[in-house]
């Protein structure tokens, strides 16, 4: 394969970014159920239980071979399952599965941003960046981030339509939960 037909990220970065989306319609239902509680939720061994305990989880219930345990999720991890949910909700069928996905914008390996939903269908990718604050209060500046969202959007565009097809149109959301932006 010469240079000049070559995509814009290697195939390696298409198998990666892959592994982090998914349209498993078994998983997703998973994922769904996970994401709509407002706790994490693990069964460990009786055994421990102790020191998970140490690290903040709760005893949910106890059970023959394992016990089930329990910890809150933080505000802005609440939110941003929120809105993966109502993504969801709408009939978005391929989505991020977790909160690790970084998405490349530009053939620089180190120009990568996490990316904390992206929900696709058959001709739209949608990436949505979320804020939030647990109390209302006055954002801070997003001036930078809004900079650089032309040259992320663009290179996010590239990416995307390597990873699924060349029609798809990407669009970028910004939602926040009680911030107030001037």
């Amino acid at each position: 394969m010469n240079k000049k037909n070559m995509g814009f990220i290697s195939n390696e970065q298409i198998l990666e970014l892959k592994s982090k989306i998914t349209s498993d319609p078994s998983l997703l239902g998973k994922l769904y159920r996970s994401k709509k509680s407002v706790d994490f939720k693990i069964s460990i061994d009786h055994n421990l239980v102790e020191d998970y305990e140490k690290d903040g989880w709760e005893i949910d219930s106890i059970l023959k071979t394992k016990t089930r345990l329990k910890k809150e999720k933080s505000h802005s991890k609440k939110y941003e399952d929120h809105v993966w949910c109502q993504f969801y909700e709408l009939g978005f069928r391929t989505m991020n599965i977790d909160e690790n996905f970084e998405l490349p914008f530009s053939k620089d390996p180190n120009d990568k941003k996490q990316i904390d939903v992206l929900a696709v269908n058959d001709e739209t990718a949608i990436i949505i960046e979320c804020k939030s604050s647990a109390k209302l209060k006055k954002a801070p500046s997003y001036k930078d981030e809004f900079d650089l969202l032309s040259l992320r959007l663009d290179g996010f565009n590239k990416v995307l339509k390597q990873l699924f097809n060349n029609y798809i149109r990407t669009k970028f959301i910004f939602a926040t939960n009680n911030l107030r932006i001037d």
